[in-house]
């Protein structure tokens, strides 16, 4: 495909044929939910998941006003648990993307992902 050398650095060809890596496509999925979340039109399954960390203080904190949400335990020994992973992820995520549509917010955000490659 780029008849590159067997030897070659994956990150740079990755960004050359614009692709996300396994671990970055799961990323851009939890982060496709968690916009959706944020922009109050989940799918009925995840309503009741995730809590905005402004229901959780009573007074103003830098992360309730930006828009985060709770960090919940994780349920497992790996730590792989929606409930977890999704305000992490969520909190890594640009701030300036989360009022996008979510076409935009898709696009932005995969483009973000790729640039660090």
């Amino acid at each position: 495909m780029t008849y590159s050398s067997f030897r070659s650095r994956l990150d740079p060809l990755y960004k050359y044929l614009n692709l996300l890596k396994v671990d970055d496509i799961f990323n851009l999925g939890i982060g496709k939910i968690m916009h959706k979340i944020h922009s109050d039109n989940p799918p009925d399954i995840f309503k009741h998941l995730f809590t905005p960390l402004n229901q959780i203080h009573s007074y103003a904190t830098r992360s309730a006003t930006r828009g985060a949400f709770f960090w919940q335990a994780a349920e497992n020994k790996y730590g792989r648990s929606l409930k977890h992973l999704g305000p992490k992820i969520w909190d890594c995520i640009d701030p300036s993307l989360y009022e996008l549509s979510s076409f935009t917010f898709k696009k932005r955000y995969r483009d973000n992902l790729i640039a660090t490659y």
